[in-house]
Formats: structure tokens, C-alpha cells, sequence
């Protein structure tokens, strides 16, 4: 059984110190999983944000800043 890809990019996160770009995450996501598109990721984050896990911040017009604002349970 494969991982849900929000527990990958929570995972990812938490080695990273809680924070990092869009694109290193897409960029690593990929290297990871080969076959993810960014619309994935994006559906991926806005769930983690529903879910008051993650806070995802405009930086400039194409670039976005992931914090993790909440640990996930076990």
C-alpha cells in the first residue's frame, strides 16, 4: 500500500524544518514519486491547509512558501 502524498509532503516538511518553497516540494515530490503533476501537489496542500496542518504563503507573483503549523498525529 502505497503512502498518501500528504503524509509524503508533511514528511518532507518536518526533514526540511518546517518550511520550504513550491517548487524544491514539486521538485522533490518528482524526484520521489516520478509521476506527480503540480495540480496533485496543489490538491494535495489545500487539503493539508483545510486541515490547519500547513499555511501556504504567497512570497512573489510564481513563488510560494509551505509552513508546517501543526504536527500530524500518528
Amino acid at each position: 500500500m502505497s503512502t498518501p502524498l500528504e503524509e509524503i509532503i508533511v514528511d518532507i516538511l518536518k526533514r526540511r524544518g518546517g518550511i520550504v518553497k513550491d517548487k524544491e516540494l514539486y521538485t522533490m515530490l518528482k524526484a520521489m514519486l516520478g509521476d506527480i503533476s503540480p495540480r496533485e501537489m496543489l490538491k494535495a496542500l489545500l487539503k493539508l491547509e483545510l486541515n490547519d496542518i500547513v499555511r501556504v504563503s504567497t512570497i512573489k507573483k510564481n513563488l510560494k512558501s509551505i509552513t508546517l503549523i501543526k504536527k500530524e498525529e500518528s
